[in-house]
């Protein structure tokens, strides 16, 4: 399931014409880790 995000985002990007860059990369590995990391801590903090 988390794989098929940050592909669905590069594959929009590219519909769209956006350019794949360092910076593109950095903010699907975010988008990527966010939900994970939203999920972990209140399971930590319980």
């Amino acid at each position: 399931m988390p794989k098929a995000m940050p592909s669905a985002q590069m594959s929009r990007q590219k519909a769209n014409g956006e350019p794949t860059g360092p910076a593109d990369l950095l903010r699907l590995s975010v988008i990527a880790y966010t939900p994970s990391v939203s999920m972990a801590v209140p399971m930590n903090s319980v």
